[in-house]
This record gives structure tokens, sequence and C-alpha cells, in this order.
């Protein structure tokens, strides 16, 4: 089945005057590798159609994967004599027809390594001389994006074809032992990207990625400027793409260079965070991760806790001991580049969430008005002397309530009269944070209870002060398991600032 797919294939290819691709099978050995050479005797201008027919439609350009007799120098004459042009018929007869057994001798084009339809290059590259579609070379950094359509055996016995997209970069070049990194395209958020190094030859083997679902390639190897990518590629055909059910499909593969490296861009995660929450910085192309430091908020002299983009496509920000500044604020990426030395733009607009006002009853007699908080996935109350996050049993992410305390000149400490409502038994991380004007923070302890119970703390800088009740949840599994469900409630009694 695969020889008559090709031979179709190799038809049409050769009414266009050319026909390459990097997922081809070669013909079987044998009779169309001989009538190649007789194409060749053509070659003294003596075999003319004949011979050209004889070589083209034995090897369709492909006198190398005919076996010993077509991969001679007679198969190459055979493309010379009887091919459109001899210098530009690649399937026919590789470069110069009249030194075409020689070169095909020379250039270590085909390994024997898998093609994307399972078979083996024989010869050469499996297409007859160089294949300029599946070529990475160059001295100078680049990058590719590579493709094949990919068949895959299924357990009934069938095939299932499904694309596979991997981007590769090399920052220094394809020159001996420079960096080259590998990305599984189209992934979802997590690992994705292998760093790895040249060997000395600027080839590599054992070149393997895969995203968290499980997709991606293994064993890859860059063998010769115009072999592309070979491997094993790795699909998962779970619907759900969960972690209890991955199921992987492994096939031989060829990826070839479809078009260039996608552009250099960053974009926020979330337009928005909280004071002592982090943001992510979502880049299209791996970092140079000696540029990360480089990230800050433009105005804060706050230190920054950087992490990410080592294996995936994220940066990840947060305030190294104490809280971003409230309000409206502009991240700054300008100095950012991606492997190929591109930049990701100049600034990013932040929101940290910052309450309008503040509480003006501290012992919330009064109800306080909703301008005095920001709150994420919760409703408040105020209710009967308290402010209130109700306890739910929900699946959705983590809450988040800033309220907004005032401030009191002359004052030291914080006494605080709250609890927990613990009414679940799925344990989740919770904090309560006094946050200072100026950024710095204290720690403000809570525990669970059945009665509000008094807390005092250190005033941590100087006003005006803001209260973050978080709650978090366990992270889920792989892929697109949701997280567990568990919401525990809070209450404020009351709070009051002191000498």
């Amino acid at each position: 089945m695969r020889s008559s797919t090709w031979t179709r294939a190799a038809a049409i290819g050769l009414l266009l005057g050319g026909f390459t691709a990097c997922d081809d099978s070669p013909p079987a050995p044998g009779d169309s590798g001989a009538q190649g050479g007789n194409g060749g005797a053509g070659g003294n201008g003596t075999g003319g159609t004949t011979g050209a027919v004889a070589g083209a439609s034995g090897a369709g350009g492909n006198a190398g994967s005919g076996g010993n007799a077509g991969s001679g120098g007679n198969a190459g004459s055979a493309g010379s004599a009887g091919g459109p042009d001899a210098s530009t018929d690649r399937r026919e007869g590789g470069e110069d027809g009249s030194t075409d057994g020689d070169a095909r001798g020379e250039v270590d084009v085909g390994d024997g390594s898998p093609d994307a339809d399972g078979g083996r290059e024989a010869g050469t590259d499996g297409e007859g001389g160089v294949d300029p579609t599946c070529t990475l070379a160059g001295s100078n950094p680049f990058g590719a994006t590579l493709f094949a359509d990919v068949s895959f055996p299924l357990d009934d016995g069938g095939t299932q074809i499904y694309p596979v997209t991997q981007s590769i970069y090399f920052p220094s070049g394809r020159v001996p032992n420079a960096p080259v990194v590998l990305e599984v395209r189209g992934a979802p958020s997590g690992e994705r990207l292998a760093r790895r190094t040249l060997d000395a030859a600027g080839n590599i083997t054992g070149l393997s990625v895969s995203d968290v679902c499980g997709n991606g390639i293994e064993g890859g190897e860059l063998v010769g400027p115009t072999s592309g990518l070979v491997g094993t590629a790795l699909q998962n055909t779970d619907p759900f793409m969960s972690s209890d059910g991955l199921r992987i499909l492994r096939a031989p593969a060829r990826l070839c260079p479809k078009a260039g490296p996608v552009d250099a861009t960053a974009r926020l995660g979330l337009s928005s965070t909280w004071a002592t929450g982090s943001f992510e910085i979502a880049v299209t192309t791996p970092l140079d991760l000696t540029t990360r430091s480089t990230i800050n908020i433009k105005g804060s002299t706050r230190a920054l806790l950087l992490s990410g983009g080592e294996t995936d496509l994220v940066v990840r920000v947060a305030a190294q001991s104490s809280a971003f500044p409230l309000g409206d604020l502009e991240v700054d990426v300008s100095g950012l580049r991606d492997v190929l030395g591109r930049a990701y733009g100049n600034t990013l607009p932040l929101n940290v969430d910052k309450p309008t006002t503040a509480i003006p009853d501290r012992t919330l007699t009064n109800p306080p008005p909703s301008s005095a908080w920001v709150s994420r996935a919760i409703s408040p109350v105020a209710q009967n002397g308290l402010l209130v996050v109700p306890t739910q049993i929900v699946l959705g992410p983590e809450f988040v309530l800033t309220v907004g305390l005032g401030d009191e000149p002359g004052t030291k400490t914080l006494r605080v009269k709250h609890r927990w409502v613990c009414s679940t038994s799925f344990s989740t991380p919770k904090s309560v944070t006094l946050v200072a004007g100026d950024g710095s923070t204290v720690d403000v302890p809570v525990t669970c209870g059945d009665v509000p119970a008094d807390t005092t703390v250190m005033l941590p800088g100087p006003g005006p002060f803001f209260l973050i009740v978080h709650e978090g949840y366990a992270q889920p599994p792989r892929c697109n398991a949701p997280p567990p469900p568990a919401r525990d409630g809070w209450e404020l009694d009351e709070f009051a600032f002191a000498p």
C-alpha cells in the first residue's frame, strides 16, 4: 500500500516538474532501481526519453531508494539524461547526472532513520539526493516550525493521521557544541520545552520533549543538515486529556520545516492580581533565561521573585519579600529577549486589587459599603455586625478578599477579631496578611474556631493598610482536571488601631 501511495505521489510530482515531501516512503528495492540504471545509458544522449522515463518512474527521482543497483552512478546518469534538468531534478538524478553516482556516495543525507510513514531511508535521504524542504542549517541564530502528518497505528489494526508540530531553535546557529531548543507547539500550559546541546558535528540524538498531556516526540535525531528531525511521535488520544486516562499512540516520524519561527510576543496570563499574589507572563517563544531578571514594575523598587521559562513559556512573577503596590501598574518587559535575541515588547498593564474606600465603622455595627473591599471568586456579605465570606462547596478557584482598613497616624499596632469557618474536611492553604501602603507585610495569625478571636500585630509600615484574606487550593492533576472541591469561610468581627 505504501509503494502504491508513493507511486501516485511521484507521478503527480513528475507532472509538476519535481516533487518532494518530508514523509514519503521510498519504493521497494528491485526493478525500479534497475530501470534507473538503464536510464543512465541514455545519459550519453542515446537513451533519450526512454532512459528518462525509466529513471523517473523507477524511482520517481528516487534512484537511491531502489537498492544498490538503482542508487549507483548509472541511476544518477538516468536522471541526468532524461530528467527535465539534471541540475535541478533532484528526484531523478541529483545535482549532476554525469557525476551523480559519486555525489550520492558522498552526501550523507539518509542515515537509515525512520521516515514519517514508518519506513527507513535508503542510500541517501530516501528522496534521491539532497532534500531542500527538510534543511535545518545555518551559522547564525535561526528557528523553524516543523511539521508532519503522521500515521499512528490503532489497536484495531487501522491507522489515524494526526498533525504533529514542533518548533526548533538554534540560538547560536547549527554549529558544533551549540544550544538547541525543541518545543511542542499547541501544548496546554506546563512543560513543553527541551533545552539541549549539539554535538561536535552539529547533530544530536536522544532529543525528547513532551507536554503535560503526553504529546511530543522521543528519541529525536538531527543527523545531517537536510535530514529534518526524525524520531518517535507521541499523540495523546484521550478526549478529556486527563492524567487518569492518557492514551499515548506512537509512530515513527520525520518532521521538516514548514515555516519560520513564530513572532516573539508577551502577554499577561491575567490582567490583574492581588497584593500578595502573583502573575504570569506568557511568551510565544522560548526565553533567553539570562534576560529574565530584567523584568520589573515601573516606579517600584520592590524586588521581584522571578521563576519559570526553563521548560515552559511562562514567567511567574511575585513580590520577593513583601507585596505589590496596589492599583494600576506597568510591568516592564523591555529587556526581555527570546533565544533568538528578539524583544517581546515594552510594557504590560497590570491592575492590583485596591478598594476605593476603607471601612468607616471599625466595629462593623454599621454595615460597611462594598467599595471597601475587592473580592475574587466570592461574594462577601455584611450582616449582623460581621463581614462574612460564606462557606461553600464548589468546583472553583481560590478566593481572595482585599479589605480597606484605612489608617490612624501615630499608631503602632492593629488588633483584628476574626476567624476561619472550617466546615469542610478537605484542608486548603489559608492566610490573612496585613499590607502597608509601602508594600511591606506582616502575617495575621488566625485559626478555625466557633467564634472570632482577637489577634494583635505590629504595623509593618506606613498606611493606608489593607487586609488580604486568601484561601487557596491544592494544585490540580495534569492536563484539564478541575481543582478539588473545597471552600471554607471567614468572618471579620471588628478591628482597631492602637499606639
